[in-house]
């Protein structure tokens, strides 16, 4: 497969692993939510499905977002090592198998089948260290460290997030390269997340795994570019040190390496970090927290069928989005994820 003009899933994995982000709030309409009335504020209790407390601002706060990447942290850290094996061609097309009649389930239109899905063996050093997975719109690769036992990628079980994220494009069809790729991956992020947490609660018991490793990681990328919107990283490498500790409790040295790595690699790239924390967490996550906590969890100006495009010969194009997503799932699997999580482990150990 020739990968060219296409969307990159920038290595998410990388910058989670290495710096690891969540988002921000809407317009309450729901009943769903404790709140208490302090004058023209809304002081928000802790909530029943996100477990944390919000203060009820538009815009997530630095605070809020880390202690979501807390809790799925601690989620985390209860479901033991990765249940996938090391993705190969014939990995990909069960994988394609078993999620993509997911989206038709969940109200889009008749799956697309990828044209072609393989690894791929980037040759140029930042793609190999960068890039996670890409698509053209009709297939996709993933980055071919994820299969390699030589590689540090090796047995990364976020691999599985990362193809089901590259099959959402392939599912947008021709609006894949017509939109704005900020809100391209901004909608891929979500359908994704809803599509696994889907397979969870019909039944898809590893997938419980992946999902909580992704909700994870968007939270604390986006803890991290928050604060680096407030120009106070301190506060971050504080929260960082909380969650990249090894499983003995002790500060990870390979992590704090890759750490100190990343963070003078994106230094001189600070344009291009700053997309990626937005398209891949900070955006995506602040609709998801938005949805929830004020319109009972609908996703509105999603780009995915039956939405379409009108094009004007003299003036920008405008899109129209189909009716919202509703994030059901998601919903269902967040207000139990403990009790999920705790079922899954205690069948791994019996």
């Amino acid at each position: 497969m020739k990968v060219r003009n296409v969307f990159n899933r920038i290595s998410y994995v990388y910058l989670v692993a290495t710096l690891l982000v969540v988002l921000g709030a809407g317009v309450f309409t729901g009943a769903s939510v404790v709140r208490q009335e302090i004058g023209e504020s809304i002081i928000f209790e802790k909530h029943p499905i996100l477990h944390v407390q919000f203060d009820g601002n538009w815009k997530l706060s630095y605070e809020e977002a880390a202690e979501l990447a807390l809790y799925f942290d601690a989620l985390y850290d209860r479901l033991g090592d990765s249940p996938y094996p090391a993705p190969s061609e014939a990995q990909l097309v069960n994988l394609a198998y078993e999620v993509l009649p997911i989206f038709n389930y969940e109200g889009f239109v008749l799956p697309q089948f990828p044209s072609d899905l393989d690894l791929y063996p980037y040759q140029s050093g930042s793609n190999h260290i960068h890039i996670a997975g890409q698509s053209n719109c009709s297939g996709f690769v993933l980055n071919y460290r994820f299969g390699n036992p030589y590689s540090s990628w090796y047995n990364e079980g976020s691999w599985v997030a990362v193809a089901i994220h590259e099959m959402v494009h392939v599912q947008q069809g021709s609006l894949c390269g017509s939109i704005n790729n900020l809100y391209l991956e901004m909608s891929a992020e979500v359908i994704s997340i809803e599509v696994m947490a889907a397979l969870v609660n019909y039944g898809n018991r590893d997938m419980t795994y992946a999902l909580v490793r992704e909700l994870r990681g968007m939270a604390a990328s986006a803890a991290y570019g928050l604060a680096l919107n407030e120009g106070d990283l301190e506060k971050y490498v504080t929260l960082r040190e909380r969650l990249m500790r090894g499983d003995d409790g002790r500060p990870d040295s390979f992590k704090n390496a890759g750490w100190d790595k990343s963070r003078r690699h994106w230094e001189e790239n600070p344009e291009r970090l700053e997309f990626i924390l937005q398209a891949y967490s900070i955006f995506p996550l602040e609709k998801i927290v938005q949805s929830i906590l004020y319109i009972d969890g609908a996703y509105d100006g999603l780009i995915m069928p039956p939405g379409f495009v009108i094009e004007y010969p003299n003036s920008p194009d405008v899109y129209v989005p189909g009716p919202p997503l509703i994030l059901d799932d998601l919903m269902y699997f967040l207000e139990h994820a403990d009790e999920l999580v705790d079922q899954y482990v205690r069948e791994k150990e019996e």
